[in-house]
């Protein structure tokens, strides 16, 4: 069966009977999932996740909430299978970078890149998977997280700095520690 159509509309808070709605340009492709959608912290730029019917080639979008134009400044491809959604992007507090968690290596790892999608670095790496952000300290440059790192048959928390150097685990004793 199709898909349904979506639209992606910004609608003002004044606004009644959706007066004013602003439609987001998501592409002329209508066979798509829109799975994730999330504001940035500009409140004039929306984030927008695309993917293709076959799940298997994402992208990130920013859009202009005033003129509903967007630009793709993110992609991932998964030619072997299929890209795992995931809610742990993050687009930090000084409005010049985002983390994304991705299986780019293999593995599900945190990643930075800039506002255009640069990546900045790969800050988690190893045989074994993040399995959730719990939390950012912008002043102090941490990031904290669960992760298989142990065993994975376990999930403790971790925290790591920006740069990806000083991983530590923080929890202790055996097992599946829920933050």
């Amino acid at each position: 069966d199709k898909n349904s159509v979506v639209k992606i509309g910004v609608v003002g808070a004044d606004a009644s009977n959706g007066a004013g709605t602003r439609w987001m340009d998501i592409g002329v492709e209508t066979d798509i999932y829109i799975p994730r959608i999330k504001w940035t912290n500009d409140p004039a730029t929306l984030s927008i996740v695309r993917l293709n019917r076959d799940q298997n080639h994402l992208e990130l979008l920013l859009a202009d909430i005033a003129t509903g134009a967007t630009r793709k400044i993110f992609e991932e491809k998964e030619a072997g299978g299929w890209i795992d959604i995931n809610d742990d992007w993050r687009f930090l507090k000084s409005g010049k970078s985002f983390l994304w968690q991705s299986m780019q290596d293999g593995w599900p790892h945190l990643y930075l890149y800039d506002m255009s999608g640069k990546l900045v670095r790969q800050i988690t790496k190893g045989n074994w998977e993040v399995a959730g952000v719990t939390g950012v300290d912008e002043k102090n440059g941490m990031i904290f997280f669960t992760a298989s790192e142990k065993s994975p048959l376990e999930r403790h928390l971790y925290k790591v700095k920006m740069d990806g150097s000083g991983m530590m685990r923080l929890s202790s004793g055996d097992g599946t520690h829920r933050i």
